[in-house]
């Protein structure tokens, strides 16, 4: 009778630790899930703002205008608005982000930064101004172009690729 008592004793003890076990556990994984999709969310969101502020600096920054495109003027506010939304969605959700996806993150706003800049300091009446003048700033708009194409497109192929690790999408 005893030892039915102490096998008793021990399957209840048993079910008590180890349904513990299993609830803590469970807990856990509905956090992790939770945050792999609040991650996820964070990362679709983040690359369509950047993509749509890219798209407005290559609108900005392309030497080929076409014909009928909207003013200067407004694609550099449009641009400098995309800009401010990528930059400011960033900075609130870069606690999701390693060190390494934040230095990469950090170099795409840099460099768009430089380009949008040059197009600021260099606005569109460059027409107006004396040849060798104009000459420079369309040096400066040409640069800031090819910093787009030459450099942030690199950034955000390697950008693109981390974040498939990210959410499975490549190993």
């Amino acid at each position: 009778m005893t030892e039915n008592i102490a096998s008793l004793l021990y399957s209840f003890i048993g079910a008590i630790v180890g349904g513990s076990i299993t609830y803590y556990f469970f807990q856990k994984r509905v956090k992790f899930s939770k945050l792999h999709e609040d991650r996820a969310t964070v990362i679709k969101e983040l690359h369509e703002k950047l993509i749509i502020f890219e798209d407005s600096m290559n609108s900005l920054t392309n030497p080929m205008k076409i014909s009928g495109d909207i003013k200067e003027k407004e694609k550099l506010k449009i641009s400098g608005e995309k800009g401010n939304d990528f930059e400011s969605y960033y900075k609130k959700n870069k606690i999701y982000f390693d060190l390494d996806l934040c230095k990469i993150l950090d170099e795409i706003s840099r460099e768009m930064k430089y380009s949008w800049t040059a197009f600021y300091v260099y606005p569109d009446e460059i027409d107006t101004i004396s040849k060798s003048e104009a000459s420079e700033k369309w040096k400066e708009r040409i640069d800031a172009w090819k910093n787009i194409t030459e450099k942030v497109l690199p950034l955000k192929n390697k950008l693109e690729e981390e974040f498939r690790r990210i959410l499975g999408v490549m190993k």
